[in-house]
């Protein structure tokens, strides 16, 4: 009987993996930023702190021990299948935790929209919250307290959303528990220390590098955070600081409020929107949860309930997706199952006892992980100081570890960094042969290529970003070898995929969300200056020059790629201690002052200096005056500033209009660029009329053989 619980995890958990569609093909994309391997090996890096540690931490120490990540799909969800069985054991019985871990096995089965090893991860740990809360419960001391509190301090290392369920822990013992003041004064005062004292590292780890203190990852909700407060129920895939015209280092959570005070009654609505829509997601499981609650016996459960009342009630704040709410597969099956046996078995300690001795094993094998992992970060200033002045640091760790997939990329990117191009590419094919991505093997095939490329995409499942790649790489291998009309089709096939997986809500029920997704597809800058430049830095920088002149026939360049641009024509590029400077340059993000420095009079975007660019009367003459004004006008509309953006673009419509400029084809065709782009600028600053007559007089005036013709008169008609 003890070993059957476990037994069953480990058996559903292989049926599962083997004989679910949802699993059919799917493999761990580890990241390729290491963050966890950089924590690890004390190595610097300017985005340890892009995402909380636990989880990062315990992917790259299983993988550098030579363990197959592959593994974690059995282990983690039989994991949580025990944990499921504990669950059902503390609300019931012994029988009512095998039916619930069975049930979890089969709405995991039916239910689960996409398996998700993070999800996974977190969806184990709010388990363990739950069992000790139930546990608490049963056996009300000091220590279990204090485990509970230490479970939710684990959580708070891996995600944040349960930063403030302490104190809805606290008010349930408050007005469900039996207690006398004084004690539990004492035991809330060691369940919050137990629960947030592990953020403390964290913290200091952020002050050493950043000099602020950071509580959590705030950063990582930022696009939840300003979508929700326009109204949307779904998550965005795109630049959500863009869509809604705010700057890019604004503080979203002072913006959020802002805008839920401007209308309080239509934000509750929103809320109570985004609850249905939760319900949607999983109907069956929450319609039997409803009933089990109105059927429900024992008011000391209300603590334990209440984590995923709270955890559905935290994320229906702000926008939603169905992934957040995986968890709840196994959350909810002890609630549910528990209504259907004997009430009389509530007070039964000994059938609890076989789950208690699982809880505690899970339990300290979470401790040990979160005690390595403080120890990482309180060592990590100190270590990475050390290991910042050596010249040799990223080749030791690469050595160090061998099965770290995403470290060895970067030591194959170091040598491209250093001028070694064909040192990079042999690297490559080593990286490729030995983690057997095929997608990353069609990619290097393209760039090596020197001939017109046929070859079929490799299967990557349906899935974004990697269907996106090999296409972009595709056309980027057609714009080098000249091939402008096989790279258009490529264009189109790579913006196809993008739009599927980018640049969108993910659901659009409601007209407010109709109105913030005609928005999000109005900008595609992010397409360029991401995924392009990413695909870019694959090249030696001398092809890069080639296959930029080719982009520039489509598009006037976004400020990233022009900067790119115009460094790569500066003659002293042309030098190897330039080229190296570029290398250098790129792969620390192409900032726009250029690599040549961030002065006043340093090269940027475009080739004109900083004074140049903000002071617009400067424009005003000279031949080169339209295609700078371009440039400053698409610039400051990604940095948002929408009016300025918009006086820059009208600037070259006049310019080239009343022929200060000439008629050349090119000036005829950057005229149409610029109405076009003030079209869209007034939109968006909300003057409609304007933004119709501008776009009537673009497509009435553009030349035929203007790229954006197409575009400009579907916009048109729909508009009317």
């Amino acid at each position: 009987m003890t070993a059957l619980p476990a037994l069953l995890a480990v058996g559903l958990s292989l049926l599962n993996v083997f004989h679910s569609s949802k699993f059919d093909g799917w493999t761990i994309q580890c990241p390729r930023r290491p963050i966890g391997t950089f924590l690890i090996g004390g190595l610097p890096s300017s985005e340890i702190t892009i995402s909380l540690p636990l989880y990062e931490t315990v992917l790259a120490f299983i993988i550098n021990l030579g363990i197959k990540p592959e593994l974690l799909l059995v282990v983690i969800p039989a994991g949580i299948y025990i944990l499921v069985f504990c669950a059902g054991c503390l609300v019931r019985s012994y029988r009512a935790g095998i039916v619930s871990l069975v049930a979890a096995s089969l709405f995991q089965y039916f239910l689960v929209v996409d398996h998700d090893l993070e999800q996974s991860f977190y969806s184990f740990l709010l388990l363990l919250i739950l069992c000790l809360l139930l546990l608490t419960r049963r056996e009300n001391t000091l220590k279990n307290s204090a485990m509970a509190g230490f479970a939710i301090g684990a959580s708070l290392l891996t995600r944040s959303p349960l930063f403030l369920f302490p104190f809805v822990v606290l008010l349930c013992d408050r007005f469900f528990g039996v207690f006398r003041l004084k004690l539990f004064a004492l035991r809330s005062l060691v369940f919050l220390a137990a629960c947030y004292v592990l953020l403390v590292p964290w913290v200091f780890l952020n002050y050493s590098l950043t000099g602020k203190l950071t509580l959590l990852d705030g950063d990582r909700a930022a696009d939840n955070v300003i979508t929700a407060a326009n109204g949307s129920i779904y998550t965005m895939e795109g630049d959500t600081y863009k869509a809604v015209g705010i700057a890019g280092d604004a503080n979203v959570f002072t913006y959020f409020l802002n805008e839920v005070l401007k209308n309080p009654l239509s934000h509750a609505l929103t809320i109570l929107r985004r609850i249905w829509h939760i319900f949607l997601f999983q109907p069956i499981l929450f319609s039997l949860l409803l009933i089990a609650v109105a059927l429900g016996r024992g008011r000391d459960k209300a603590a334990a309930l209440a984590l995923p009342a709270y955890f559905v009630g935290i994320h229906s704040l702000l926008s939603i997706e169905a992934r957040y709410f995986m968890p709840m597969a196994y959350l909810l099956p002890p609630f549910i199952v528990g209504m259907f046996f004997p009430a009389r078995q509530d007070n039964a300690p000994q059938q609890c006892g076989i789950a208690k001795r699982y809880l505690l094993t899970a339990f300290w094998s979470v401790f040990v992980a979160v005690l390595a992992v403080e120890a990482l970060l309180l060592a990590y200033p100190h270590r990475v100081a050390r290991n910042a002045a050596s010249d040799d640091a990223l080749a030791r760790a690469a050595q160090r570890f061998p099965h770290d997939s995403a470290l060895q990329y970067m030591k194959c990117r170091e040598l491209w960094r250093n001028g070694d191009d064909a040192g990079f590419y042999k690297c490559l094919g080593g990286y490729n042969r030995k983690f057997g991505n095929e997608i990353d093997a069609y990619v290097l095939s393209v760039i090596v290529s020197s001939s017109p490329l046929h070859s079929e995409f490799p299967p990557c499942g349906g899935g974004y970003p990697p269907c996106l790649m090999p296409r972009i790489i595709k056309m980027l291998g057609e714009l080098k070898m000249g091939d402008q009309a096989a790279a258009a089709v490529s264009l189109r096939q790579a913006y196809s995929v993008y739009e599927t997986g980018h640049n969108m809500l993910r659901g659009t029920p409601y007209e407010k969300d109709r109105e913030l997704a005609a928005r999000i597809k109005q900008d595609s800058s992010y397409f360029w200056t991401q995924y392009v430049y990413e695909g870019l830095l694959l090249w030696p920088p001398a092809q890069m020059a080639k296959i930029l002149l080719g982009i520039e026939k489509w598009i006037v360049l976004p400020s990233r790629l022009a900067v790119v641009n115009a460094a790569l024509k500066d003659k002293r590029f042309r030098e190897k201690s330039g080229d190296i400077r570029i290398r250098e340059w790129l792969a620390r993000g192409a900032s726009l002052a250029g690599p040549w420095g961030d002065g006043e009079e340093a090269t940027t975007t475009w080739g004109a200096t900083k004074p140049e660019l903000r002071n617009m009367r400067a424009f005003q003459g000279g031949e080169a005056a339209p295609q700078a004004l371009m440039a400053l006008c698409v610039s400051l509309a990604e940095e948002n500033k929408k009016e300025q953006a918009l006086q820059a673009c009208q600037s070259v419509v006049y310019a080239i209009d009343t022929g200060a400029s000439g008629k050349a084809e090119g000036m005829r065709n950057l005229s149409s660029d610029a109405s076009f782009e003030s079209c869209k600028l007034l939109h968006s600053l909300g003057r409609y009329e304007e933004a119709r007559e501008t776009l009537a007089w673009t497509v009435k005036n553009a030349p035929p053989g203007w790229p954006g013709l197409a575009a400009a008169e579907v916009l048109l008609e729909k508009s009317r």
